[in-house]
């Protein structure tokens, strides 16, 4: 059944079987309710998050199951803070498009993921965005307009090697904490950033 929203989330049109709407501390959040048996069954495993969300926070936090599934991110999307957060078996993560701003702990405990996405250049704060991932083994390309770093890669304890920090850096504390397998430091950017506990448990 297809429902419209109008609301702080934006402007779309949803299929109530796939997906509903949720307060959470008193905010409007979409959440995924279906599963990827039905997706699969109904739409050859393509899932597309609605055009006109603005907010995909939490969408599929603590989900299992999610593997498989061509999940497709609008570009209407700003916020994905949290998407994935604890989606423990999920390997492979979904193209992030140009629009994205802020992927604070979008990947947060996901301890299976394998694969990260390319991060937009409109992407600014990456706080905590995969911490606890502990099977990625390579960094994403970073957002040539980050900002904000902090606890980005703690606790990946198989990272190989760090990301390539660009200028727009400010805030990089704690961001390879416990990320035991680095073979090395990255080059710091020739920029006031604050790098407090940056390598904590590694160096």
């Amino acid at each position: 059944m297809i429902k419209t929203y109008s609301g702080p989330l934006g402007h779309f049109s949803y299929d109530s079987r796939v997906f509903a709407i949720v307060k959470q501390n008193d905010k409007d959040v979409l959440k995924f309710i279906s599963n990827a048996y039905n997706i699969n069954r109904y739409n050859n495993g393509d899932l597309y998050i609605p055009y006109g969300i603005n907010s995909c926070a939490g969408l599929f936090a603590k989900r299992h199951g999610l593997n498989g599934l061509h999940i497709v991110i609008p570009s209407t999307v700003k916020n994905c803070a949290g998407m994935f957060y604890d989606c423990i078996d999920l390997i492979r993560a979904p193209l992030l498009p140009e629009g994205v701003e802020i992927c604070s702990n979008m990947f947060a405990g996901c301890e299976s993921l394998k694969f990260a996405p390319n991060i937009p250049d409109t992407v600014v704060d990456c706080s905590g965005m995969f911490l606890g991932c502990k099977a990625l083994e390579k960094p994403p390309t970073l957002s040539q307009n980050v900002r904000v770093c902090v606890e980005m890669f703690a606790e990946c304890d198989s990272l190989l090697f760090p990301a390539e920090l660009p200028t727009s850096v400010k805030y990089a504390q704690s961001m390879y904490r416990n990320c035991v397998s680095l073979s090395h430091q990255c080059v710091l950017p020739y920029s006031q950033i604050n790098t407090h506990n940056m390598y904590m448990g590694v160096f």
